[in-house]
């Protein structure tokens, strides 16, 4: 089966769009889509650290270092640089609406919230699927 070039990654998964599967995935396990503004993307992964030292993992905004001596010792994945990020999101964003159309029956939701509320969001989609755009 040839694979659209928005969807290679899922096919190179084992996630093809062969009609049997794509059922399965938007029936039995549920597909979600995440809106997060741009801004928010930018400010959750341009400001994630790692500890060389220990391996820990901090954000300087939302689980700042305990210590001074941790946070200057904090380094920032090559990944996670501004842009990197564009890269990534204008990649995203030009393949998007071919995800879309493939899941038609994929819940959106607004990922801009609290992480237990999108959470609670998602749980109660696989639970109860409504088949509907969320808050």
């Amino acid at each position: 089966m040839r694979c659209g070039s928005s969807i290679n990654v899922l096919c190179t998964l084992g996630l093809s769009p062969d009609p049997r599967r794509a059922s399965f995935l938007t029936t039995k396990m549920g597909v979600f889509f995440l809106n997060v503004p741009f801004d928010s993307i930018l400010e959750r992964l341009t400001l994630r650290r790692t500890d060389p030292v220990t391996g820990e993992r901090s954000h300087l905004m939302y689980k700042p270092p305990p210590t001074m001596e941790i946070q200057a010792r904090l380094l920032q994945s090559p990944k996670d640089s501004e842009e990197q990020i564009k890269l990534r999101m204008d990649r995203f964003y030009r393949n998007s609406a071919e995800l879309e159309e493939f899941y038609g029956q994929a819940i959106t939701l607004n990922g801009d919230q609290d992480p237990y509320t999108v959470f609670e969001y998602i749980e109660s989609g696989i639970i109860n699927p409504l088949r509907k755009k969320a808050p």
